[in-house]
């Protein structure tokens, strides 16, 4: 009984597209930037690996390791830089 919730969801999973560009992606960036009271909003659920200046803020969306193997690094300052590990 348990296992099927699981399997579910596995399933469900394995049928995303993942590592996909989403189409006007800053634009849309931008606005949800507008609703938070912050100077940088990070996020990472989308994994679009993206960095936008937006006129109320910074947007930053962090990259799916899984899709290219590259990660945000902090290094102070509200500085990031990506790592990628391969080619």
């Amino acid at each position: 009984v348990h296992g099927w919730i699981v399997e579910a969801i596995e399933r469900h999973n394995a049928a995303k597209e993942l590592c996909k560009k989403i189409d006007d992606f800053e634009e849309w960036a931008c606005q949800r930037v507008e609703r938070y009271s912050a100077d940088v909003v990070i996020e990472g659920h989308f994994h679009q690996a993206c960095r936008c200046s937006c006129s109320h803020g910074r947007y930053i969306n962090l990259p799916a390791f899984g899709c290219d193997g590259r990660y945000l690094r902090y290094e102070g300052e509200a500085t990031f830089s990506t790592v990628a590990l391969r080619a």
